[in-house]
């Protein structure tokens, strides 16, 4: 009876929290209370507050059914991409085509209304309050697996054996397999008209790719096991659109003939360093490829300048690919998003360095359109600097990371990105003119600065700008060098700083004038304990602790001094 009532108590919470987003008439909801207080506990096998939702279903708008019902190709507690699941949509023809906006667009206000009607629950926002990662509640996970098999939308097995007797054609097939073996068959199951094929669990169980003759999505997840994914048999698989595979150890073949899928808009390929993956050659032929995201270390074939289409391009690794190839990216004018990174596979002097980061920097100079650019190839300063000088910056970013760039100083074209609500930076040194650079950037939102020089004059955040920062993170050598003055900030909520504790003795003292930031609600400090004397961490703690507690509104403070850390700085 106990359990029983959990369940019901349950219920009623995500009932109270989705009754509104799910547009309840008065008399179900009405009805449907009544009936919870005779003590209601099933109905076709499902509780109270599924029976809830399910009176309303009807009431949604016909594009949204179909987009809730697909959250049940996840399994249970999933967390889902909101990227790979309006590109999922896109794939299976769930979104209406608009003259005015483009479909990628549509398909994320489909899926913030899922959010406002607590369809699914956020798990992760950006600094711009933009959900990026959620998940489906268990009883409204119900729900949708019950209208799923209601209406033949996704039919979700984890046990081969399962699929064997099933009438009728499936059309979305969600595999979740801890325990099937490799040798297992899918029998005599009628698979050939199956849209979306996912494969979850801990199995390396792979179903045979040729039985899917009309699949368009198509999801492998392999997150622990040591696999080699043979994908070489997709090759016919003449209608997909979204291939993602998902594999933490081992090697992904693909086929050869890779541009054969003349459909395909998604490719996104995750393993760990050091895996084994090799993109086609022939994949520069895929002229309707939209988004291609590779593992870092790999290098991609020559002449991808002729995939104009690519809207998002992640996993670009500066040191693996051919100067051409870094020239090339200048041709991908479509391109939003850009991720460069570099590993450690392939060494680079600096001569070398100097000569493809001024290649990189024309190409960028061309991309007008990018929305994201990442770059994480810790290069020397002098290689970093040419991205300085940029003549023609793309103006509509909204998010610049670079704190894997060793930048001497602020690059002065950053004052242009008018939209720019997320930068991170990495730079030798900060003056006050840097800070007034940054300061008239009146939508950025969250800063992150990692100062790697030693500070040469205290660098004060004066009163004016920085209208809309909530969110200020700073990594640098002495805290003593940084002061907010009066009105400095005026929306902060969030403050982050990291320093070392070896040299606290000499230098040590706490930044200045935190109780100036009238908005402040938390202030985190990370202290790198390594090679430092337990009592300069102890004394560096004490010190921040009093200039919080200076602040008349007592934000929270989490300080910590972590032992093994070592924030690097240039010496």
């Amino acid at each position: 009876m106990a359990s029983g009532r959990a369940a019901l108590i349950k219920g009623s919470q995500l009932f109270s929290t989705s009754k509104v987003g799910l547009n309840f008439p008065p008399h179900a909801t009405s009805y449907m209370g009544l009936k919870i207080n005779q003590g209601l506990v099933s109905y076709m096998g499902l509780s109270p507050s599924i029976i809830q939702q399910n009176l309303s279903y009807t009431n949604l708008p016909h594009y949204l059914k179909t987009c809730m019902l697909y959250l049940g190709i996840y399994p249970e507690g999933y967390t889902i991409n909101k990227n790979d699941l309006v590109r999922q949509w896109l794939a299976q023809g769930f979104i209406s085509i608009s003259h005015v906006r483009e479909p990628e667009a549509v398909a994320e206000g489909y899926f913030n209304e899922l959010v406002n009607r607590s369809i699914v629950q956020p798990v992760d926002t950006d600094h711009n309050d933009e959900v990026l990662y959620c998940k489906v509640h268990d009883m409204m996970l119900d729900l949708i697996m019950h209208k799923c098999r209601e209406e033949n939308f996704i039919t979700a097995v984890e046990d081969l054996q399962a699929l064997i007797g099933l009438q009728g054609n499936v059309r979305r097939l969600s595999l979740y397999l801890d325990d099937v073996i490799d040798g297992a068959t899918l029998g005599t199951a009628r698979l050939s008209q199956v849209r979306a094929l996912a494969r979850f669990g801990i199995s390396t169980y792979t179903p045979p790719l040729s039985e899917f003759k009309h699949l368009r999505v198509l999801t492998l997840e392999f997150p622990t096991k040591r696999v080699t994914l043979d994908l070489t048999g997709m090759c016919h698989l003449f209608q997909l659109r979204y291939l993602k595979v998902v594999a933490a150890y081992g090697e992904i073949v693909l086929p050869r003939k890779i541009r054969r899928l003349e459909q395909l808009e998604t490719l996104e390929l995750r393993t760990y360093e050091y895996s084994m993956v090799q993109v086609p050659s022939d994949i520069v032929h895929l002229r309707r490829l939209l988004h291609l995201i590779v593992p870092i270390g790999i290098s991609l074939p020559s002449r991808i300048g002729s995939m104009k289409s690519l809207r998002t391009l992640r996993g670009f690794d500066l040191g693996m690919n051919s100067v051409e190839n870094i020239r090339d990216l200048r041709d991908l004018t479509n391109l939003k998003d850009l991720e460069i990174c570099r590993v450690y596979r392939k060494q680079l002097d600096e001569a070398e360095a100097t000569k493809l980061i001024n290649i990189l920097r024309f190409s960028l100079e061309k991309l007008c359109n990018l929305r994201y650019l990442c770059m994480e190839s810790y290069l020397p300063s002098a290689c970093s600097d040419a991205l300085g000088s940029l003549s023609a910056s793309p103006r509509l970013l909204r998010r610049l990371h670079l704190r894997g760039c060793m930048l001497s100083r602020v690059p002065k074209w950053i004052q242009e990105l008018h939209n720019l609500y997320d930068l991170a930076l990495g730079v030798k040194e900060v003056l006050d003119d840097d800070v007034g650079i940054i300061a008239q950037l009146h939508s950025l939102i969250h800063l992150n600065v990692y100062i790697f020089g030693t500070p040469k004059e205290r660098v004060t955040i004066c009163g004016t700008g920085f209208l809309a920062l909530k969110h200020f993170e700073v990594t640098c050598r002495w805290t003593s060098y940084l002061t907010f003055a009066a009105g400095a900030m005026p929306r902060l909520q969030r403050l982050e700083v990291a320093f070392n504790a070896r040299g606290w003795e000499q230098h040590g003292a706490a930044f200045g004038g935190v109780e100036h930031l009238s908005g402040l609600k938390e202030v985190s400090v990370r202290i790198g304990g390594y090679g430092a004397e337990e009592s300069s961490a102890r004394d560096a703690q004490s010190v921040l602790r009093d200039a919080i507690g200076m602040h008349p509104s007592c934000p929270a403070a989490n300080i910590k001094c972590l032992e093994n850390m070592n924030f690097t700085f240039d010496d």
